[in-house]
């Protein structure tokens, strides 16, 4: 977008410090980066990042791994915090940030001090984010947890997925952890709004369990306020003719989601008045009582044209219709493109890099990702030197002791 790079973002000014690992919670540090903010991770010196899918083969070359997509727009400072000199360090580091984000478990946290009421006293300025995976009480609080489990846990894997089978439905891969990190995000930034107003830090808490139990909110709500579940989607039995997805005939996919009331003008689009005639679909309501019929006729028709003809038809009219895109189709589409979902951008180092975009467009502040991962403890110098305020034979001593 035009003059974007000669505008700041909106968290421009805002210092985070991040001590985690996986996904969930370093997410949340790379979307402040995003936003603009300048984001401290604190690594083991011998930070072993290849634990994730990804291309391993030198990460230092390849630009491939997942958590170096994680890692973006961040400066990566070595400090190793078992020792007490290194716990040292990040409550000095502690003290010059605005926001500290976390996701490792509450016996870590204490045994390496870096728990909320430690680092309060330290700076009581500071909004303390903890990224955990089952939230902050009960019996399993300090479970270990990942995004794939809590997919079982929390009952989205049986919310999913065709009616037909029996099976429970693994959503994607990740959804969970990224969720968590954008719900994580949003609180942090809401704690900084608070501060503003009243001069006080606090904690925020987010886990992947409660993640999933509000993208769950309609299954949720339904079973709370009815006592029922929600069904499964069926392909053959869905309740609308036109919520809906038929393959055509050149073996690509469509999917409509037009409402029950449309059901006229989806007839006429496509060339079906005479079911109008017919009693068991002479208007919405007696169409959806008969959808397994409905559904049965129309799967036959849209296998007789190609995709990208039936689309033309349906947008022609008015009707809500997609194509159901592989994920490279989706990537090249030019809607996709036009609004930077997939970001591109020109790296000194790395050269031409791409990413995927943010989700939301702000006239003022522009937002998006500003850099690759660095090496661990690639700006360990500059943060020790330029925060703290180190010189070269202090850090080069530290060094020495392996506290760096």
């Amino acid at each position: 977008m035009s003059g974007e790079n000669e505008k700041k973002g909106p968290l421009d000014g805002i210092r985070v410090m991040e001590v985690s690992m996986a996904w969930a919670g370093p997410a949340a540090g790379a979307l402040l980066g995003d936003m603009g903010a300048e984001v401290i991770n604190i690594e083991k010196p011998d930070q072993n990042r290849n634990f994730m899918p990804g291309r391993f083969e030198d990460l230092q070359k390849v630009r491939g791994g997942l958590f170096e997509a994680v890692s973006r727009n961040k400066k990566s400072v070595s400090i190793n915090l078992n020792k007490d000199k290194g716990k040292d360090l990040a409550h000095r580091l502690a003290a010059k940030c605005d926001v500290f984000t976390i996701n490792i478990r509450q016996k870590a946290l204490e045994k390496q001090k870096l728990d909320y009421p430690t680092l309060a006293e330290i700076n009581p300025r500071i909004v303390y984010s903890r990224v955990s995976g089952m939230g902050p009480e009960g019996p399993y609080a300090d479970r270990r947890i990942s995004d794939f489990i809590t997919q079982g846990f929390s009952s989205m894997m049986h919310v999913i997925g065709e009616r037909e089978s029996e099976l429970p439905q693994p959503p994607l891969t990740g959804i969970l952890d990224q969720t968590t990190g954008t719900f994580a995000a949003q609180s942090i930034v809401t704690a900084l709004f608070v501060r503003e107003r009243t001069g006080k830090g606090q904690e925020v808490h987010t886990s992947i369990l409660g993640t999933a139990m509000w993208m769950m909110y309609m299954q949720l709500y339904t079973y709370l306020t009815e006592n029922r579940l929600m069904d499964r989607h069926s392909k053959t039995a869905t309740y609308s003719t036109m919520r809906n997805y038929y393959k055509c005939a050149d073996g690509q996919w469509i999917i409509f989601g037009s409402t029950p009331p449309e059901w006229e003008k989806f007839c006429k689009a496509f060339g079906q008045e005479q079911l109008l005639q017919d009693e068991r679909f002479s208007n919405f309501r007696r169409a959806i009582q008969n959808s397994k019929a409905a559904i049965a006729i129309f799967t036959p028709i849209f296998a007789t044209r190609p995709r990208d003809e039936w689309l033309k038809i349906a947008w022609e009219n008015d009707l809500v219709a997609a194509p159901v895109q592989p994920l490279p189709e989706a990537v090249a589409d030019e809607q996709v493109q036009v609004n930077e979902y997939v970001y591109k951008f020109e790296d000194p180092q790395y050269g031409k890099l791409s990413y995927p975009g943010f989700f939301s467009h702000f006239s003022e502040t522009p937002v998006h990702t500003h850099r690759p991962s660095t090496g661990v403890g690639f700006n360990t110098d500059e943060i020790l030197r330029d925060v703290l305020g180190l010189g070269q034979p202090e850090i080069e001593a530290l060094r020495a002791d392996g506290v760096i």
